[in-house]
C-alpha cells in the first residue's frame, strides 16, 4: 500500500514537471515569435519547436509505456489469481473427498449397527490412508489463513487417528467374549471414533468457508 501511494506521487510530480516545462517552452516560443527580428523562420523558433516536439515525443511514449506496463501487471494478475483459485479448488477437493471418507467411516462404526459384510464391502484402509497422504502433500502455506490451516493439520491427524480407532475397534471385536472389560472399551472405541468423524466434518467446513472464498 505505501509502495502503491509513493509510485502515484512520483507520477503526479512528474507530471508536475513535464506541465512546467511545455510552459516554459511555449512561453519562450512565443517570446521568439513576437521578436519582429526572429519569428518563425528563425534558427531559434525551429530549436524550441524542436524541443517542445521532443519532449512530447518523451511524455508519449512514457504514457504508452505505462499503460503496456499496467496492461502487463493486470494480466500477470489475473493469471496469479486464476491459478491460486483453481489450487485452493483442488485443496478443497481433497478435502471434501477426506470430509466423505470420514463420514462412511461414521455410518459403518458409530452411527449404524455394525455389519461386518457392509464393512467389508465399503470400507478399505488403504483409500483411507491414500487420502491422508493426500491432505498431508497440500503446501500448507498456500492454504491461506491461520485458521484454514489449523484445520487442514487436524483433519490430516484426526484422519489418520480414525485408521488406529479402527484396528483397536477390531481387536475389541475379538476379546469381547474374552474380557469383562472388553465390552466397555469397544463402545469407548465407536464413541471416539464418532468423535473423530465430527470433528472432521468441522474441519471440513472450516476449509470450504476459508477456501471457498474469493480473496
Amino acid at each position: 500500500m505505501i509502495a502503491h501511494w509513493k509510485k502515484e506521487l512520483a507520477r503526479w510530480y512528474l507530471a508536475f514537471l513535464i506541465v512546467i516545462l511545455f510552459t516554459f517552452m511555449i512561453v519562450a516560443l512565443c517570446a521568439v515569435l513576437e521578436d519582429p527580428k526572429k519569428g518563425l523562420a528563425s534558427a531559434e523558433a525551429a530549436s524550441w519547436v524542436q524541443a517542445i516536439g521532443t519532449v512530447a515525443a518523451l511524455f508519449a511514449a512514457y504514457i504508452l509505456g505505462e499503460r503496456q506496463a499496467q496492461h502487463a501487471l493486470r494480466t500477470a494478475t489475473a493469471i496469479q489469481d486464476r491459478e491460486h483459485d483453481r489450487k485452493k479448488a483442488a485443496f478443497l477437493a481433497i478435502c471434501l473427498v477426506a470430509r466423505d471418507n470420514a463420514d462412511g467411516i461414521g455410518r459403518i462404526f458409530y452411527t449404524q449397527p455394525y455389519d461386518g459384510f457392509r464393512r467389508l464391502a465399503e470400507y478399505q484402509e488403504s483409500a483411507t490412508n491414500d487420502i491422508v497422504k493426500a491432505l498431508r502433500a497440500i503446501p500448507v502455506h498456500d492454504v491461506g489463513s491461520a485458521s484454514a490451516t489449523t484445520a487442514l493439520l487436524n483433519m490430516t491427524q484426526d484422519l489418520s487417528m480414525l485408521t488406529i480407532l479402527i484396528e483397536a475397534f477390531d481387536g475389541g471385536i475379538v476379546s469381547m467374549t474374552n474380557s469383562q472389560n472388553a465390552e466397555m472399551i469397544f463402545q469407548d472405541t465407536r464413541n471416539e471414533i464418532g468423535r473423530k468423524v465430527e470433528k472432521i466434518s468441522r474441519h471440513y467446513e472450516t476449509l470450504e468457508a476459508e477456501l471457498g472464498k474469493n480473496d
